[in-house]
């Protein structure tokens, strides 16, 4: 007879695997791929959403392009690929088709974008940290009580007597016994009782429709964001107020007529985001027509001189070259909206205003170019909220 073999478990550390890399199902906040990674490596998977997310802050494209290729290489605990599979999971699809569109945004824009170097990314870094910490305690289950040193026990609740059993004649066959000392009762069986009037029954959970709603206000803003940069598209600032108002009507309708619906408040909150969108770009929408970002302009020949330099919003700098000042007195105009106007004239060049913002540096350079300078700018700017600044230049 063969002796009797006990397994015992391997010792820690010996034998051990870690477990394979898949997304986690029940612990997400988009798909999972935080969870399964700190599952795998024996992680906290808070440490590991918050580097995910001062990743996402200091580098959104590349964070973005790494989490999508994640999501789509990654299968979910179940076997369910991120972009279909089985089991159904709608709000699942939606979201990886999202960031696999995002992904391919962030390919044509760019990989080298940081938002962490002002100061909406610090904001934006401590409200991520806020959020994950709050999402954290309200997902982590609570840790058992256990009983201390010095905490009576409770004493075991005795238990009750064994309750007397009669035998009663129940009138169908084959279920008769009776007490011998007692007159015989019948008991008919009581029906089951039919289910509350008005009690509705409890079937598979509804989508929510704000999860399409902001499906669809994402999907357009890749759309517009695509044309914009191939160069197929060119909204004006009133195009895209009206564009983002007409979009905050859509959703107000949409969050009145499914307002008791799953995800109605989120309807109402995307409304509310679109309409201040639309408020603000109409409030700059004549700047912003001007043109966004950081401009140069070089003035080199009279006739660029007598141009008249704008932007919106944004860095303008106007470079006064010495081939354009051929005559004593050159007039150069620039206008900006919101930003800082930078006006370069060479050494030895005076400079005098003409416009009604005053330069910083005005005096410097006056100072530099000495008491009898051959050769004077005229500055006519106009700055509505900003800066203008001159200095000298080698050029």
């Amino acid at each position: 007879m063969p002796a009797d073999s006990t397994s015992l478990p391997p010792a820690p550390g010996v034998g051990a695997t870690h477990p394979p890399l898949r997304r986690t199902r029940d612990d997400r906040i988009v798909v999972g791929v935080c969870g399964g990674i700190a599952r795998t490596l024996g992680a906290p998977v808070l440490a590991v959403r918050l580097v995910a997310l001062a990743v996402g802050i200091a580098v959104p494209p590349l964070a973005l392009i790494a989490y999508a290729g994640l999501a789509v290489a990654m299968p979910r605990d179940d076997g369910r690929a991120v972009l279909g599979g089985s089991p159904e999971d709608r709000r699942e699809t939606i979201v990886g088709w999202t960031l696999i569109g995002l992904a391919l945004i962030s390919l044509a824009v760019g990989l080298g974008s940081s938002m962490l170097g002002g100061p909406g990314g610090v904001v934006l870094l401590a409200a991520g940290v806020v959020l994950l910490v709050v999402h954290h305690q309200r997902h982590t289950p609570a840790a058992p009580v256990t009983a201390t040193a010095g905490t009576p026990t409770p004493r075991p609740a005795a238990a009750a007597p064994p309750a007397r059993r009669r035998t009663v004649d129940l009138p169908y066959p084959g279920v008769a016994a009776s007490a011998p000392d007692e007159p015989t009762r019948t008991m008919p069986l009581a029906a089951a009782s039919p289910p509350a009037a008005g009690t509705p029954a409890r079937g598979p959970r509804e989508p929510s429709v704000g999860l399409y709603g902001l499906a669809v206000v994402l999907g357009a803003s890749m759309i517009a964001l695509v044309l914009t940069v191939v160069g197929g598209f060119a909204p004006s600032a009133t195009g895209v107020a009206v564009a983002l108002g007409i979009g905050a009507l859509v959703l107000t309708t949409a969050a009145i007529v499914f307002a008791r619906r799953r995800g109605a408040f989120v309807l109402i909150a995307l409304a509310g985001l679109l309409a201040l969108g639309a408020a603000g770009t109409a409030a700059v929408g004549d700047h912003i027509d001007q043109g966004v970002g950081e401009r140069i302009r070089i003035v080199s020949s009279p006739a660029d001189a007598a141009l008249e330099h704008r932007l919106g919003i944004g860095q303008l700098t106007v470079e006064v070259s010495e081939s354009a000042l051929v005559s004593e007195v050159t007039t150069v105009r620039a206008r900006l909206g919101i930003g800082e106007l930078i006006v370069q004239v060479p050494q030895g060049v005076r400079v005098i205003t003409a416009g009604p913002t005053t330069p910083n540096g005005l005096e410097a350079v006056n100072d530099a170019a000495g008491s009898s300078p051959e050769r004077t700018v005229r500055l006519d700017a106009d700055v509505d909220i900003g800066d203008l600044r001159v200095e000298t230049t080698d050029r």
